[in-house]
């Protein structure tokens, strides 16, 4: 997502709702209403008149390789946000606690940033200063409450809604 202007990324991202009302109909069997794909259009439209895409606005370089990774990584991780949401509708539909979803999303996030991350973003060092071990432990607790209500409110709600 680094190679793209901030406008494509943000666009190619906002297409989560849109997939995940989809998926939800496939695999939850959750209806489909009218304002659903109203609040979906009207949210991705605003996303493209805010973010002014260069593959559709026409402003800067889009056209080099990194930038078709960029692109690819944007719709791929539209639906993967997407299949996040529906797995964890499911699994509040069957049951599972919602720390049992929180932890789950920590280990692998853990995990795929331990194997993949120094792969892509070069060699890692740990924080030398208190200052940035601040924000490290901020950014973790905002994330983790972030996360909690995620999984939280995606057990309780259509997929469509949550997303």
């Amino acid at each position: 997502m680094a190679v793209l202007p901030l406008g494509d990324a943000m666009t190619l991202m906002s297409l989560y709702p849109f997939l995940t009302i989809f998926l939800a109909r496939v695999f939850l069997n959750e209806e489909i209403k009218s304002l659903h794909i109203v609040v979906s259009i009207t949210s991705f439209f605003g996303a493209v008149f805010i973010g002014q895409p260069t593959f559709i606005f026409g402003q800067g370089d889009s056209t080099g390789v990194l930038s078709r990774w960029g692109y690819v990584t944007g719709l791929l991780g539209s639906v993967c946000l997407a299949c996040i949401l529906t797995l964890i509708r499911k699994g509040g539909l069957i049951g599972l606690h919602t720390c049992q979803l929180l932890l789950s999303w920590a280990l692998f996030g853990l995990l795929f940033s331990v194997l993949i991350g120094p792969r892509y973003e070069g060699r890692w060092i740990w924080p030398s200063s208190a200052q940035i071990w601040s924000y490290v432990c901020g950014v973790c607790v905002v994330g983790a409450g972030t996360h909690f209500m995620l999984n939280f409110s995606g057990k309780l709600a259509p997929a469509g809604l949550v997303s």
